[in-house]
């Protein structure tokens, strides 16, 4: 009979424990109910504030304002500052070199966008900074075989000084985006050199556009965004950060032939070399006037090349996989063209000419395509803009 009893206030005290959880569990969901409740009231008393108050300020104010348009942003194509990259030669691109070992390249990028080794010293004598596209950039060279560490690190075998030499190559880049680089990068930094090379990408986009204010959105010197420019970015930093493995190979599987000169690949363009050489020259002589208005020495720099009067075969190979409307020798005036263009600013505005297109020999023991420098290629030009420089040190 106890047992029963006990039985019995058992199983009353687990009902009352029961049912004292449903009543907590209901009081829980009232009070959470009510914070909702309250937090879209707040919401709503927030908006139809910020609303009231714009009526009245529009009401009030004598000058009307209307944002319909789209922001708009100039381009710093640079290096994302403090990212690593491993390049590795497919046997795509493998097969558009002659002299390069197909295996993995490295870059890192300072916290300015340099290419490194950048700051070797915290306080140098000399700071000498190279602009350019990918012919300065030199990807697929060794970190510290690129010809602009080599030439800090031969200047100071050569003079009791130390250097920092900084990196600002970046494939595609023409002039424009250079100009861009050094009046809101390289100017507040005040170096004591900085050194040019630009030639083959500046002409093919005009020769595809028409003018390099009229590239490929990817080049284009001026950004055009709406309002979603700030979830663009953050989509960016997150595949750039967590996926980026998984995103190019995905974009190497989807790459199609229709690329920024696919338009260009259809109809043959009909060009003036003089407006193409008279673009080129200003944007050279702003170069060097912004330079010498800043306290900084300009230095120009022609373009290796293997534009030879008879092309090898292999060259004539890369031109086929173009399939450009353009015949061999109207890209070789274009390049000679800008090149002779690069000695005539130098000798008229008495600045340094640094003419790799002249003591560069124009053979794959130097260059591994039409303009790209291999390693040994680095080497001497790093010895050749050394060389150049040292008087002015």
């Amino acid at each position: 009979m106890m047992r029963k009893e006990a039985s019995n206030k058992k199983t009353s005290s687990q009902g009352d424990r029961d049912e004292s959880e449903i009543i907590k569990h209901q009081d829980y969901n009232r009070k959470w109910k009510a914070r909702v409740l309250m937090g879209v009231i707040w919401i709503i008393i927030l908006v139809g504030t910020v609303g009231t108050g714009e009526l009245i300020a529009e009401y009030k104010l004598p000058v009307q304002y209307r944002y319909t348009g789209t922001e708009r942003f100039i381009r710093l194509r640079e290096h994302v500052p403090l990212t690593d990259w491993s390049y590795f030669l497919t046997d795509i691109n493998h097969a558009d070199t002659d002299s390069l070992p197909q295996r993995v390249y490295e870059l890192s990028v300072d916290d300015n966008g340099f290419i490194m080794p950048s700051k070797r010293h915290l306080d140098p004598d000399i700071e000498v900074v190279f602009l350019g596209g990918s012919t300065t950039e030199c990807i697929y060279i060794d970190e510290n075989k690129r010809f602009s560490n080599l030439t800090a690190l031969n200047l100071e075998r050569d003079h009791t000084v130390k250097v920092n030499a900084y990196n600002g190559g970046v494939s595609g880049n023409n002039t424009l985006h250079s100009l861009n680089n050094l009046i809101n990068k390289v100017v507040p930094m005040k170096p004591d050199i900085v050194v040019l090379m630009h030639n083959i990408n500046d002409w093919s986009i005009m020769l595809h556009s028409g003018s390099l204010w009229k590239a490929h959105d990817s080049r284009s010197p001026l950004v055009n965004d709406g309002v979603d420019r700030n979830i663009k970015s953050i989509l960016t930093r997150f595949k750039n950060k967590y996926v980026p493995h998984l995103y190019h190979s995905i974009k190497s599987i989807s790459a199609s032939s229709q690329d920024e000169f696919f338009s260009a690949r259809e109809n043959k363009n009909i060009y003036s070399v003089e407006e193409f050489v008279t673009e080129f020259e200003q944007n050279l002589e702003i170069f060097i006037q912004i330079c010498r208005a800043k306290g900084v020495r300009p230095v120009l720099m022609t373009q290796a090349n293997r534009f030879l009067g008879t092309p090898d075969n292999f060259i004539l190979g890369l031109l086929k996989k173009l399939d450009l409307p353009y015949d061999y020798k109207d890209l070789k005036l274009l390049q000679d063209q800008f090149n002779e263009t690069i000695r005539s600013a130098s000798l008229k505005h008495d600045v340094i000419l640094v003419d790799l297109a002249k003591d560069i020999p124009q053979n794959k023991r130097y260059l591994y395509d039409f303009v790209h420098l291999n390693e040994a290629g680095s080497i001497l030009a790093a010895e050749i803009i050394s060389k150049k420089l040292s008087p002015f040190l």
